[in-house]
């Protein structure tokens, strides 16, 4: 099977990263991985709550300040509204 995908600059940035280390010899390579780490969690589920738990502690831990919740919200709705316009180029 071959595909595309989208990665977001932060997750493009770390696989760019990857590929200049030469963990990975291109980006067919990552994705293989990347499957390949899936389907493990999917065997173990108690690994992948490990992770969240792991994850969640992190984000707790953030020592970066916070964003209130209504700029968050803010945000959204703007981002929203600008998908929602009629002579929108983003809607994908």
């Amino acid at each position: 099977m071959t595909f595309e995908v989208f990665l977001p600059d932060d997750m493009a940035d770390w696989l760019r990263e990857k590929l200049a280390a030469g963990l990975f010899k291109d980006a067919r390579e990552a994705a293989f991985v990347a499957f390949q780490d899936l389907i493990e969690l999917d065997r173990h589920p108690e690994v992948r709550q490990h992770l969240l738990r792991a994850m969640l502690d992190a984000s707790v831990n953030d020592p970066r300040p916070g964003i209130p919740a209504e700029d968050v919200i803010a945000a959204l709705d703007a981002r929203f509204e600008a998908l929602a316009a009629p002579d929108s180029e983003e809607k994908a």
